[in-house]
């Protein structure tokens, strides 16, 4: 079974993981470009990706977004939130892709998504996008992996 390959599930024994916790797993299908999370959503949900490629990017920090606000000579008020003001223009939103998100490289089978945001009970850190043409990922909620794994 997929599932028990994964390290954070493999001690527990295959007949007793069938019984007792494969019904908490759902199972997602993506395609290219789908959204798995977005960084700064609160973490609820752990992914185990069972197939495909999932790029991860994160946001570069207020302060590399400030200074793109000095860049363009403090014509942009500084009393609107700085993500809508990226998207109210696309030149400066394209700018914006290019040049403050931060590529983190991506994750294939096996691997597990938001295990730490989510016992943190914090917010993800970094977004989550499908590359290949297609993935598949188990999920299940934070809340019952930890209630019943630990």
């Amino acid at each position: 079974m997929f599932l028990l390959r994964n390290p954070i599930l493999q001690n527990i024994p295959k007949t007793n993981f069938r019984k007792n916790y494969f019904m908490d797993f759902s199972i997602v299908k993506y395609i290219k470009g789908d959204k798995i999370f977005i960084e700064g959503e609160n973490a609820k949900t752990i992914y185990f990706i069972k197939n495909g490629e999932f790029k991860l990017t994160m946001k570069k920090n207020i302060t590399e977004i400030n200074g793109l606000i000095k860049y363009f000579g403090g014509r942009i008020k500084k009393e609107r939130h700085e993500t809508n003001l990226l998207k109210d223009n696309q030149k400066l939103q394209k700018y914006y892709d290019e040049n403050f998100i931060t590529n983190l490289g991506s994750v294939k089978d096996n691997d597990t998504l938001g295990l730490k945001d989510c016992i943190l009970n914090d917010q993800y850190i970094f977004s989550a996008e499908c590359v290949s043409t297609s993935g598949e990922i188990f999920v299940i909620q934070s809340q019952v992996i930890i209630y019943k794994f630990y």
